[in-house]
C-alpha cells in the first residue's frame, strides 16, 4: 500500500477529495495556478498539484529503493518521498535555497552515477534542452530510471527561438518563461540521447481515483519513464 494511499478509498465518499502523497482528506483542494488559476487543484497540506499526485500514483508502486536520486528543481510535495526511498539524495537547482547549485546542461556528477533522475516541468524552460537531456542520459546508471514530465500540447513540439516576447510565449507555449511547447514527439528527442521512453498516462488509472484525487490537468496527463537504451 502506498503512503496515504489506497486506505483512503474506503474512508471517504465520492464527493470528497484525497491526496495520495500526504493522506489529506477534505471537501476540496485549494485554488492554484500561475498562468491560469484553477479551482480544486492544490493539496492544502503538502502543496501537491495535479501533476505531482499523478506522477506519485503512477510510480510509487513501481519505484523501489534507490542508490542515488537526482531531483531537478525539487518540488516540496515530492521531495520527502523521493528522499525517503534514496540512499543518496541530490536536489539541484540554479539558485533555490536548500538545493545544490547545479546547471542541468552541465551536471557536475559522474557518468552513470544516478539510479533515478526526476525532472518535472523543467525542460520547457531550457533553451538547449537537447544538452540537458544528454546530461540526464549521461548520469543515468544502467538499469536506472529517468522520470520526465513536461506540458504536452499535441503530437508535435512547437518551438521557435525567434519568439522572445513574454506575451507571445505565454500565448504559444502556455507560460511566459517557457521556450517551447512539447508534443508527444518528445520521445524522439529522448531516444536521440540514448533514452528509451515509455509513456504512462492518467488513462491508466481508475476514473473514480482520478476524480477523487484530482490527478488530471489539460496538457499534464502524461509521464515519460526512460531507461538507457541497450
Amino acid at each position: 500500500m502506498t503512503r496515504g494511499g489506497d486506505r483512503l478509498k474506503a474512508a471517504i465518499g465520492a464527493d470528497r477529495r484525497a491526496c495520495p502523497i500526504c493522506g489529506w482528506v477534505g471537501l476540496r483542494f485549494s485554488a492554484y495556478g500561475r498562468a491560469q488559476r484553477r479551482g480544486d487543484a492544490r493539496c492544502p497540506r503538502c502543496s501537491s498539484a495535479e501533476r505531482h499526485r499523478l506522477a506519485y500514483r503512477l510510480l510509487a508502486a513501481r519505484l523501489g529503493a534507490q542508490a542515488c536520486t537526482l531531483h531537478v528543481a525539487p518540488e516540496p510535495a515530492l521531495r520527502g518521498w523521493l528522499e525517503g526511498i534514496s540512499r543518496r539524495y541530490v536536489p539541484i537547482d540554479l539558485d533555490r535555497p536548500g538545493t545544490i547549485a547545479m546547471d542541468l546542461t552541465a551536471l557536475t556528477l559522474a557518468d552513470a552515477s544516478c539510479s533515478l533522475v526526476w525532472c518535472s516541468h523543467v525542460l520547457e524552460h531550457i533553451p538547449d534542452d537537447r544538452r540537458a537531456i544528454a546530461e540526464i542520459a549521461r548520469v543515468l546508471a544502467p538499469g536506472g530510471v529517468a522520470v520526465i514530465q513536461v506540458p504536452i500540447g499535441g503530437p508535435t513540439t512547437l518551438e521557435d527561438p525567434a519568439v522572445v516576447d513574454p506575451r507571445e510565449r505565454a500565448r504559444l507555449y502556455w507560460q511566459e518563461d517557457h521556450v517551447r511547447l512539447y508534443g508527444l514527439d518528445l520521445a524522439e528527442r529522448l531516444a536521440a540521447a540514448g533514452l528509451a521512453a515509455s509513456r504512462l498516462s492518467v488513462a491508466d488509472l481508475e476514473a473514480s481515483m482520478v476524480a477523487r484525487e484530482r490527478l488530471s490537468m489539460p496538457g499534464c496527463d502524461d509521464v515519460f519513464v526512460c531507461r538507457r537504451a541497450l
